[in-house]
């Protein structure tokens, strides 16, 4: 154990996320009294490895690590406190911390993994489906007080969501550019794409539709603008219709997000462009069922809801889609993002995720739903 605190360096790495990395290994340099290096330094006798660093004793930790999990373990003399992840490695950092200020050292520290990944109930209907507003990652956005705006640490919080919840399909809603390069990698390769980016626009508000192609194929996709004001974030209506490749049957999901209260216009015109968008929402949702036929899911950031001062939008959503079934209807720990479901298929359950880590991951809650299709 680490008798000799005084006798230890901090170090960081620098190979990937180095800014980051210094920041959080220099907090706990800072709580214990000690000097504080990059990796690309010479090796020292006695270490505190935090994080990915190029010592091969945290890489083998991290290796045994996943999603969500963080370790305190002792190797050839060194400590490693380290999760899978930026954020993970934040939990194990401040576990460190907090017992260094109750204790005054780190001799009996206890060692070994934590897991902390989220849970959910295995999918008891046909087919999972989930909407997920996952934070644009662009600093000044106006969340950084309480959420890091950095993609690097939310991701891993993100996808571990993801991957717990295992849907069949899921809506994600401002997926810019780093998200886009980030997340895929972390989530399963049996995940689908539809309308992952765009090529007619780089601004262009990102709504793609994920899915399970081990399950489905998609027979068609693709997205159709619907924005309203004059804004370089330009709003759309993206579409997946999965044919499941046992049965046959079709799942059908339409995934959008509506316009937001913008400051250069008034109340009463970003309503009124959410209320437009609610129209074009509907001949998109009208144009694919034509052709198709199935359960269908209609699902997004809404941006309007019970609790807005002004609910004209919403209102006007729920005459329009009066044939489907609100999953999440008036509950008043949600008003933005809506799922509903389709005359084919009923509800099973529904759940809007308000677990342990959902605040540090985005300014929006997961929506999930499990639906059966009718006989």
């Amino acid at each position: 154990m680490l008798e000799n605190i005084n006798e230890y360096v901090i170090v960081y790495g620098e190979a990937e996320n180095a800014e980051l990395n210094a920041v959080l290994a220099q907090r706990f340099a800072d709580a214990l009294g000690l000097v504080c290096l990059s990796d690309a330094s010479a090796e020292a006798r006695c270490e505190i490895l935090i994080g990915a660093t190029c010592r091969k004793e945290s890489k083998d930790a991290i290796s045994a690590l996943d999603l969500m999990e963080y370790t305190l373990e002792i190797a050839n003399g060194k400590l490693i406190v380290a999760g899978a992840g930026l954020f993970s490695t934040e939990l194990a950092v401040d576990e460190a911390i907090s017992f260094f200020a109750e204790n005054g050292n780190l001799a009996t520290l206890p060692l070994g993994k934590r897991d902390v990944r989220p849970t959910f109930a295995e999918c008891d209907g046909d087919y999972r489906i989930m909407e997920y507003n996952v934070l644009v990652e662009y600093p000044g956005w106006g969340c950084e007080k309480v959420h890091n705006p950095e993609v690097e640490v939310r991701k891993e919080i993100i996808a571990a969501m993801i991957r717990a919840a295992a849907p069949d399909a899921i809506v994600l809603c401002e997926m810019f550019e780093n998200w886009s390069e980030q997340l895929p990698s972390l989530l399963s390769p049996k995940y689908g794409c539809v309308a992952w980016k765009r090529t007619e626009d780089e601004y262009s508000n990102r709504t793609p539709i994920m899915y399970n192609t081990e399950r489905f194929e998609l027979l068609e996709g693709g997205y159709e603008n619907i924005a309203i004001l004059k804004t370089k974030n330009r709003r759309v209506v993206t579409y997946a219709v999965l044919r499941e490749r046992q049965t046959g049957e079709k799942l059908i999901v339409f995934g959008t997000h509506f316009e937001s209260i913008l400051k250069d216009h008034t109340p009463a015109e970003n309503e009124e462009a959410r209320m437009a968008q609610v129209a074009l929402l509907k001949a998109v949702v009208d144009g694919v069922l034509s052709r198709h036929e199935g359960a269908v899911a209609i699902t997004g950031d809404f941006n309007t809801g019970p609790r807005k001062p002004d609910h004209r939008a919403y209102d006007t959503l729920l005459a329009t889609l009066c044939d489907y079934e609100n999953s999440v209807g008036k509950d008043p720990i949600v008003s933005l993002d809506q799922m509903f479901i389709g005359k084919n298929a009923e509800i099973v359950s529904s759940l809007i995720d308000t677990s342990r880590w959902v605040p540090f991951a985005s300014d929006h809650k997961p929506v999930i739903c499990d639906i059966r299709v009718k006989e």
